[in-house]
């Protein structure tokens, strides 16, 4: 069962979706400067905060073990959409970085 974080954002996500007609909104979320939006659209901002903080927080303790105990905690409370979203924020991410350090 997915975190409440990972319902809320998977909810908006769907919705986002649905009104562009495809995903390919995914990439331009992460190419984009403004990120978190997610807990502006949320309609229980301050409950999502504290899951998302939680889970944060779960990440955190887990990189103290090896790479795949923490993949395999993530796995566990993120729902499929969310983990294909942090991968495509994580290399859009990774290619900001890349581009500010040359």
């Amino acid at each position: 069962a997915a975190s409440p974080y990972g319902q809320e954002l998977n909810h908006v996500l769907q919705v986002c979706t649905d009104a562009v007609g495809d995903v390919t909104h995914c990439s331009r979320i992460a190419n984009s400067a403004a990120r978190g939006l997610e807990l502006v659209i949320a309609t229980n901002s301050e409950e999502l905060v504290q899951h998302r903080h939680a889970s944060i927080r779960q990440v955190v303790q887990q990189q103290h073990t090896s790479n795949a105990e923490t993949l395999a905690a993530l796995s566990k409370s993120a729902t499929r959409a969310s983990r294909l979203l942090a991968r495509i924020l994580g290399n859009g991410d990774a290619a900001v970085a890349k581009a500010l350090h040359r």
